[in-house]
């Protein structure tokens, strides 16, 4: 496959999910489908693209603790076992607590009006007394 094919190919990569192909993926989850190449190209995103979005999705099923049935579902459609789903669901937490950890800490600090008003009163009474101390001499 030559480049241009492939870029044609996984036209979608990096585009965002549409409903459309949400619903075909929760079809995949439903029906048991495993994935593979073909399947991936109907969605035009690589294989690894399209399993990751079924791991997002079955992320959420396990957030909301649904039924069992529809993780195991899933499960089969990318070959993978509970334990190591698990453990992916497991690190894509830590993952998502260190993200919004890095997030705010690269927040600005922003203060408020009161804060703001009140440091610059403290810097006019310095400039006052300063004045005042150089009228005095």
């Amino acid at each position: 496959m030559d480049f241009h094919n492939k870029k044609d190919t996984y036209k979608n990569h990096n585009s965002k999910w549409i409903k459309e192909d949400i619903d075909k993926v929760k079809d995949l989850i439903k029906n048991k489908t495993l994935l593979d190449e073909d399947i991936s190209l109907d969605f035009g995103r690589t294989k690894n693209a399209v399993k990751i979005q079924i791991l997002k999705m079955l992320y959420e099923y396990y957030d909301k603790n649904e039924n069992d049935n529809n993780i195991d579902d899933g499960l089969c459609c990318i070959n993978i076992d509970k334990e190591t789903f698990i453990l992916k669901y497991n690190q894509y937490i830590a993952n998502k607590e260190i993200n919004k950890t890095i997030k705010e800490q690269n927040k600005p600090k922003t203060k408020t009006i009161q804060e703001q008003i009140e440091e610059l009163n403290q810097k006019l009474d310095l400039i006052i007394k300063r004045l005042n101390t150089l009228e005095i001499e």
